[in-house]
C-alpha cells in the first residue's frame, strides 16, 4: 500500500525525532513493514523527485509567462508608438485640411464681394436685422418679468415694487444703449 505524502513526511519525523532512549516507531505508519527505514527512504527520495520536478516545471512556467508578458508588453509599446505616430500624422493631415478650407473660404468670400459688391450692404443690413430682433425679443422678455414679479405678486410691498421697477429700467435703458452702441445708432 502507497502512503501519501503527508504520511511519508509525518513517517520522517517520527524517525527525525527518535532518541536513543525513544526508539518507539508506533506512530509511523512503517511499522507494518520489516525492512521500515529502507521503505521509507525509497518512498522520501520519490516525494523529493517528484518535488522536485512539480518546482522545476513551476519555475518554467513561471519563466515562460514573464517571457511571454515581456514579449506581448515589447509588442503593445510598439503598437503604443505606432498609433501615436499615425495619430500625429493624422493630426498634422486635419491641419492641412483646415489650413486648405480656410483659405478656400477666404478666395470664395472674396470672389463673392468682387461679384456681387452690394453683398457688404446685405450682410451689414441683415446684421442689423439680427440685432434688432434680438432686442425686440430680450425686451419683451424683460417686460414679461417685471408685468410677473409686480403685478402678478401681491406680497411685495411698495419699497419692494420701486426696486424691482428701478432694476427692471435700468436694464431695459442699459439694453437699449447697448444695442445703440452695436448698431451705430441706426
Amino acid at each position: 500500500m502507497a502512503l501519501t505524502d503527508n504520511e511519508i513526511i509525518k513517517a520522517l519525523e517520527c524517525h527525525a525525532h527518535r532518541t536513543e532512549r525513544n526508539l518507539n516507531c508506533c506512530d509511523c505508519d512503517y511499522i507494518q513493514h520489516q525492512d521500515c527505514s529502507q521503505r521509507m527512504s525509497c518512498d522520501a527520495l520519490d516525494l523529493i523527485n517528484r518535488q522536485k520536478a512539480e518546482i522545476e516545471s513551476l519555475n518554467k512556467d513561471l519563466a515562460d509567462t514573464i517571457s511571454l508578458n515581456y514579449k506581448e508588453r515589447k509588442e503593445l509599446k510598439a503598437e503604443i508608438e505606432r498609433l501615436r505616430e499615425n495619430g500625429n500624422l493624422l493630426i498634422v493631415e486635419a491641419q492641412k485640411w483646415l489650413e486648405r478650407f480656410e483659405e478656400a473660404k477666404g478666395r470664395l468670400a472674396n470672389a463673392i464681394c468682387e461679384k456681387y459688391p452690394a453683398i457688404d450692404d446685405i450682410l451689414a443690413d441683415t446684421n442689423a436685422e439680427a440685432i434688432k430682433e434680438f432686442a425686440k425679443k430680450t425686451n419683451e422678455m424683460i417686460t414679461q418679468i417685471y408685468n410677473k414679479h409686480i403685478f402678478g405678486n401681491n406680497d411685495l410691498n411698495d419699497e419692494e415694487k420701486d426696486a424691482i421697477i428701478n432694476f427692471s429700467d435700468d436694464v431695459v435703458s442699459g439694453f437699449a444703449n447697448l444695442v445703440k452702441e452695436m448698431m451705430g445708432d441706426v
